[in-house]
């Protein structure tokens, strides 16, 4: 499908919703049973491990394996972040499992999270759509923003990129002025940067 916005050529497909997530990872580089034992019973949500290694954990579990041959791919489907201090370590379990948008959808009201999310369904299922709906953000490439009108006269925005052909939800906010806030389109850009 093409569409043609700003006298740009753009390509779509169509899109499936898919939320930003972290998962807690252990990599076993060289391959050890008892160390890929200890990570599985410790609750971690997959293991990296060399190529050619795969099955071999998955005959101990059917958790996901990163590597080249596994059902994960590092580079493409996780991040490596290092930790080099407590500080660190604390902020990536304290960050383990949250989806950030949807969490900030399950503080507000019923009203503004089913107008929210009804926005968010029509772009996800009609894309590409345009104004006054949906618009591309400007100096940020591949980077989009919904718009939706809330009661009482009140606006929200919820940031999205396509990557893999599905729609992942970056960040979400209540406008409370007509600009939108340098640091909540920084967030965005950071999560967006993070899929990479």
């Amino acid at each position: 499908m093409k569409v043609k916005l700003n006298q740009k050529i753009y390509h779509f497909k169509k899109l499936k919703f898919k939320a930003m997530q972290k998962i807690f990872w252990v990599k076993v580089d060289p391959f050890d049973k008892e160390l890929v034992t200890t990570a599985l019973e410790s609750g971690v949500d997959a293991i990296q491990v060399p190529k050619g290694f795969t099955e071999k954990v998955h005959e101990l579990s059917k958790i996901k394996t990163i590597a080249e041959d596994g059902d994960l791919k590092l580079g493409k489907d996780v991040k490596i972040v290092k930790i080099n201090q407590k500080e660190d370590e604390d902020t990536v379990i304290a960050e383990k499992g949250k989806i950030p948008v949807r969490e900030w959808l399950l503080k507000l009201t019923d009203d503004d999270r089913k107008a929210i999310g009804d926005d968010i369904r029509t772009a996800e299922f009609g894309w590409p759509i345009g104004m006054p709906l949906c618009r591309s953000i400007k100096g940020h490439k591949g980077l989009w923003e919904i718009r939706t009108k809330l009661p009482n006269g009140r606006i929200s925005r919820v940031f999205f990129c396509v990557h893999d052909s599905s729609m992942v939800l970056l960040h979400g906010f209540i406008k409370k002025s007509q600009k939108t806030p340098n640091h909540e389109l920084d967030v965005a850009v950071k999560r967006m940067k993070g899929l990479e």
